[in-house]
């Protein structure tokens, strides 16, 4: 049950975030947005893990390095198509993840596909197609874009879940701050600096509080809960995030749209429902 509410609690900050992220992107790179985001909350996690005695060397850093690289490329590509697309369409592309991470753990963990799973994954890209279909015309590389946050968010969910019982979940956090800090301002130095606005830097402050409560709470829901238990509940996001979108943005999704976003949305919920180990 506390995985459970920590998960609810990641969605709801998590759909803020998405749309904070959606209008300050619309000014600022993304790589900027990025930076801002991984380098305040590196810091905060640094002082965080020196309160609580946590030890800042690993057990198992190539497990953290990894998770904080994938982890990095999933939140840039996730970054980079949210001022682009309708924040509903970017934000369920997105939360492709737990099917992703179904599909993943079948490689990394070995596990045999059931007949559900197959049917699941494949049903669920029908889903994905009447989704996005609509809004090929506009940017097509933002909804790609999209869809491999999803599958690198996938990756994601599996290592923490593999790390679980190895390194403290804020030392997992801090790893994967450290690198999108290194990686993204890398970008920021090559591109050069946007000096943010003053209601930027209020956006900016927006997706970095809201992007750190909701890593911890996803972390720490994914170490107390098996994914299959938990992963269902983060299907409140998207939720939140169509009725944001046509709240700020008016972006009134179509049958089709809310078809498609249903039909990935019950893939998901059956596929982990059916998923008995962790």
């Amino acid at each position: 049950m506390n995985g459970i509410i920590l998960m609810l609690c990641a969605d709801m900050v998590f759909a803020v975030m998405a749309s904070a992220t959606k209008w300050t992107g619309a000014h600022i790179p993304s790589f900027e947005v990025v930076f801002v985001r991984s380098a305040l909350s590196s810091a905060a996690l640094i002082l965080i893990c020196e309160i609580k005695g946590v030890s800042l060397r690993p057990k198992e850093p190539i497990l953290l390095w990894s998770r904080g690289i994938i982890g990095y490329i999933a939140m840039q590509c996730f970054f980079w198509a949210l001022p682009q697309i309708a924040l509903g369409t970017a934000v369920t592309l997105n939360y492709t993840a737990p099917l992703f991470a179904v599909a993943l753990s079948f490689v990394w963990i070995r596990e045999k596909p059931t007949l559900t799973a197959k049917l699941g994954l494949a049903i669920s890209f029908v889903g994905v197609w009447l989704l996005a279909s609509p809004q090929f015309g506009g940017r097509p590389e933002a909804l790609f874009a999209a869809l491999v946050s999803g599958l690198f968010a996938g990756g994601v969910y599996v290592l923490i879940r593999r790390s679980r019982h190895a390194d403290d979940p804020l030392l997992v956090i801090l790893y994967f701050t450290l690198t999108s800090t290194l990686a993204s301002g890398a970008w920021t130095i090559a591109a050069g600096w946007v000096a943010p606005s003053a209601g930027e830097w209020a956006g900016l402050a927006a997706i970095t509080v809201s992007s750190f409560i909701g890593q911890i709470c996803l972390t720490y829901s994914l170490h107390k809960a098996p994914v299959w238990v938990v992963s269902p509940f983060a299907y409140l996001t998207p939720v939140l995030s169509l009725i944001l979108g046509w709240m700020f943005w008016k972006e009134v999704p179509s049958a089709q749209n809310l078809a498609g976003c249903a039909i990935v949305i019950a893939c998901g919920v059956v596929m982990l429902a059916k998923r008995r180990t962790a």
